[in-house]
């Protein structure tokens, strides 16, 4: 199998990010210990160099923890203070959920908020399809040697190439 690194680059934006640092898998450490937000500031100041309202945090499969990388991002964002940004979880939502959280999503240009919208992988729930396309944007979550290519490779088919707004490769 091929390595997800080599997928990445294979995406080749430039808003591609791998915070190495922070989750270098050699050194066991993982996204939830990233007591200093350092790293996760080039990510974020990156997603700022495109206009968005609400980005999507997906996981290629289930063995990422999305939710953990939403807070993170959630908690960065806010300490740049310039606008206020907020998690609205679609994790395991149902069909008949999806209308609300698509609501929420397109009341957010309204209200001048950011908001991040973990989700779960596409194979694992379909439902995500239209959170998805109501949203700016993706942040595509993979896990470095568990992840696999085919379908991070699906979910960027699936949301477009150019949403794809950056990747993160958590250890």
């Amino acid at each position: 199998m091929a390595s997800v690194r080599s997928f990445i680059d294979r995406i080749g934006t430039e808003e591609d990010v791998s915070l190495k640092n922070t989750t270098d898998a050699e050194k066991g450490d993982s996204v939830e210990k990233a007591d200093s937000h350092v790293e996760w500031e080039p990510l974020w100041l990156s997603l700022l160099t495109r206009p968005w309202s609400a980005l999507a945090v997906i996981g290629s499969d289930t063995s990422t923890d999305v939710s953990r990388v939403a807070d993170v991002l959630t908690s960065v964002g806010n300490r740049h203070g310039e606008r206020t940004v907020r998690v609205v979880s679609a994790l395991g939502a149902s069909p008949p959920q999806v209308p609300d959280i698509v609501k929420q999503l397109s009341d957010t240009p309204l209200a001048g908020d950011l908001i991040l919208v973990p989700c779960d992988p596409l194979q694992a729930n379909p439902a995500m399809l239209p959170i998805l396309h109501a949203t700016s944007g993706v942040v595509l979550v993979v896990r470095l040697g568990e992840s696999r290519i085919a379908s991070a490779r699906k979910t960027v088919s699936t949301v477009g190439r150019d949403k794809v707004f950056a990747s993160v490769i958590v250890g």
